[in-house]
């Protein structure tokens, strides 16, 4: 029951869309039936005596319906404009901020130093946030924890249909890791301490950080 204040535009319900001057009359993609009032009750859809008609020359005729076609350059615009949305909802959906914390232990008579160190939270292999852990002295027999919050700002398009295609299959639970690392010298001796956690999370508590499950392990490689 909806009209359009132009003959011209076409009527999508809720939204009248304007084509005046374009080479078709609907946007690309629209599938509408056609109207069969030509054809008899043993052939509605024209499949034998082609009688089905469409608004205009740009549409295309199947018979039943009518559809205006996709070009490939516009599928692929909608398919990146549909990849920038998930992304977008993605982002707002797991966006958390994360403590992560590396021990630094010095088991030596003499005092230690460390490096910058990293903490990363990470889905798969992607990398979504990192931050910078400050250089540190250690005293000899002494240990030391560094924090720092992580926090995941954005989600790229592709990593975003992953995260949610595993969503809906593990019951609304997200599997992330979060890794650090600071690398300490003694003397000449180097080692690089690391703390790796494997994390589940509730999406739907999110943005509250909610674990469903968590397993952390620590190694020093010299």
């Amino acid at each position: 029951c909806s009209r359009c204040p132009q003959a011209t535009m076409w009527n999508g319900g809720c939204v009248c869309k304007d084509f005046t001057g374009k080479d078709h009359s609907a946007p690309a993609g629209t599938v509408i039936k056609a109207d069969n009032a030509n054809c008899p009750p043993t052939d509605l859809c024209g499949r034998i005596l082609r009688c089905t008609k469409c608004p205009d020359s740009s549409w295309v005729n199947d018979g039943c319906f009518c559809r205006q076609e996709i070009s490939a350059d516009t599928f692929f615009k909608g398919l990146d404009g549909f990849l920038q949305l998930l992304s977008t909802n993605i982002t707002s959906l797991v966006k958390m901020r994360l403590w992560a914390e590396v021990r630094v232990s010095n088991p030596n008579p003499i005092g230690a130093h460390t490096d910058m160190g990293v903490a990363e939270i990470k889905y798969r292999r992607t990398v979504l946030g990192t931050a910078a852990m400050i250089p540190r002295e250690v005293d000899a027999h002494d240990s030391v924890t560094f924090g720092v919050f992580v926090s995941v700002d954005s989600v790229p398009a592709d990593v975003a249909m992953l995260m949610t295609q595993d969503i809906m299959l593990s019951d609304n639970e997200l599997a992330i890791s979060v890794v650090g690392r600071v690398p300490a010298h003694v003397g000449i001796l180097r080692v690089l301490c690391q703390a790796v956690c494997d994390l589940r999370l509730d999406v739907l508590q999110l943005p509250r950080t909610v674990l469903t499950g968590r397993a952390c392990h620590y190694t020093y490689d010299v």
